[in-house]
């Protein structure tokens, strides 16, 4: 969502803002999975949702992943900037 409120077109003919939208969500998506090893919640949390609940992994892995996000996609904004 924030890569598309900073890039995303504003008027449904402006191709180059939805090309650099989704080169922007591709390095994001690469920077992640790079670090992570998946983009996928069943993959990042190694069990189903109910699972994930009951072990409160949201609570242990959850906000790594929201941190590890947050600071991929400030670098990626950094750099995009420059």
């Amino acid at each position: 969502m924030a890569i598309s409120f900073k890039y995303g077109k504003t008027q449904a003919n402006d191709t180059a803002a939805h090309e650099k939208t989704y080169e922007v969500i591709h390095a994001f998506c690469d920077a992640f999975t790079k670090k992570n090893g998946s983009l996928i919640c069943r993959e990042l949390l190694g069990c189903g949702m109910t699972q994930a609940r009951e072990k409160g992994l949201f609570g242990m892995l959850c906000k790594q992943y929201v941190r590890d996000s947050a600071q991929i996609l400030d670098g990626i904004l950094e750099s995009y900037n420059a």
